[in-house]
């Protein structure tokens, strides 16, 4: 009897272990369940008020799925889990059940120092998403984005093709905006398309987004027009700034920067690096389109000669078949030079900012002169070539390019800072002022 009693005993602990696991186990599922639902509801609650479709013509729908504001914006893509577990997964992934989990996507947009900037991300849905225009090439901007605040002008950015890109869940585009109605309470975002170049645009969706505005203005005082700026032997001015609004461009700036020297105006000198911003917050580097004309802008512009280098400033190079890496001196300015076949690569030390550094030109063993190499470039450095095009009787060509000799330049740089008022006129008045 007595043993009969512990075994009893021990079935009945072993019976309130099993059922105590059971329970936890059931405990730990519910709860995983219950924090799961918790963080898709907020995500939700986070991100539902900005979350607008709109259909499209072709029957694709467009959805305004996030926004973001700052100088700093992060878009993470991949699947919920992905996502939500983020550096938790390895670089190779990880499977958790019968779910593999990739590590998933970070777009980290960032802006210069001081600067911000509103990112707008869409998503396009539909079975021919991959097929829309948004996504694949076109010979020019087929798409752009009006954003217009509650009061003054239009703010346009272009969707040029490839802006939409296929990610895990889908295909997701970038509209990134220095220039925005910073005042404004709600902003509304207009997508308008055209068919052909010549055709006037025609809006396809509409959204608004709540703003967050710009609590600080700078203290900015304006300059008077042709205010001049003596630096060295050379006089650099800046003319009245003027903005003309229109149809087709939403706006276009005139800033008309002059260089002289001892009263004579250099014809081959310009503003080759530019940096404005005006007293709200709006920024950009090209003068192309307007900022808020409600403020004071500031110009920041490094002038530099573009033509007629004076042969001491010169340096021609061959470009041997091997490729070509060497170090030398140009007005006594350390060069270093790569060649790899396709590009050249020429970089100067940066700590000499009265100096930059000018791609003059690259040709052929006929010594004609390539037209238009791509790359990129900057006041101390610049990557020229590519599939470069040769100009021949029979017209234009890359075929049989054998790239022999490259010229290259040192020229004086100069910066100034001015500050203006800018004038504003409507693309009507302009016409009406003109007859």
């Amino acid at each position: 009897m007595h043993v009969a009693a512990q075994d009893q005993i021990q079935i009945t602990t072993v019976g309130k272990q099993g059922r105590m696991k059971a329970s936890r186990s059931k405990i730990i599922k519910v709860a995983a369940l219950a924090i799961s639902l918790v963080v898709i509801l907020f995500s939700l609650l986070l991100r539902g008020p900005s979350r607008q479709a709109r259909s499209l013509p072709d029957g694709t729908v467009l959805l305004l799925n996030r926004v973001s504001f700052g100088g700093t914006n992060k878009f993470t893509h991949g699947k919920f889990a992905e996502r939500f577990l983020g550096k938790l997964i390895p670089t190779s992934g990880m499977r958790v059940f019968s779910f593999m989990l990739a590590k998933p996507t970070v777009n980290k947009f960032d802006c210069p120092e001081g600067k911000s900037q509103m990112v707008v991300e869409f998503k396009l849905i539909g079975t021919n998403a991959g097929n829309h225009p948004l996504v694949n090439y076109r010979p020019f901007e087929e798409f752009r984005c009006v954003i217009r605040g509650e009061t003054g002008i239009d703010y346009v950015q272009y969707l040029g093709a490839g802006v939409f890109r296929k990610y895990a869940e889908g295909y997701f585009g970038y509209v990134f905006a220095s220039r925005y109605p910073r005042d404004s309470r709600m902003l509304r975002l207009h997508v308008e398309h055209r068919s052909k170049y010549e055709d006037p645009w025609k809006e396809v969706a509409e959204f608004e987004i709540r703003n967050r505005p710009q609590r600080t203005t700078k203290l900015w005082k304006a300059e008077p027009a042709n205010t001049s700026k003596k630096i060295g032997e050379l006089e650099v001015r800046l003319g009245q700034v003027s903005i003309v609004t229109q149809s087709i461009w939403g706006s276009v700036v005139t800033a008309p920067f002059q260089v002289r020297k001892n009263g004579v105006l250099l014809t081959n000198w310009s503003a080759s690096y530019t940096r404005f911003e005006d007293a709200r917050g709006n920024w950009d580097y090209f003068f192309g389109q307007s900022l808020d004309p409600l403020y004071v802008w500031k110009f920041d512009a490094d002038f530099e000669p573009e033509s007629n280098f004076a042969p001491e400033n010169l340096l021609t190079v061959s470009l041997p078949k091997s490729g070509l890496s060497i170090s030398t001196n140009l007005m006594n300015i350390p060069l270093t030079i790569s060649w790899n076949w396709d590009y050249l690569e020429v970089n100067i030390p940066t700590n000499r900012s009265d100096l930059a550094l000018r791609f003059v030109c690259i040709t052929d063993e006929q010594g004609r002169e390539a037209i238009n190499p791509s790359g990129s470039w900057s006041q101390f450095s610049f990557r020229k070539g590519g599939a470069v095009m040769i100009q021949t009787e029979q017209g234009l060509t890359m075929a049989d390019v054998h790239l022999a000799k490259a010229t290259i330049a040192i020229v004086p740089n100069v910066h100034a800072t001015f500050y203006a008022q800018p004038t504003l006129t409507t693309e009507t008045n302009r016409l009406l002022e003109s007859k």
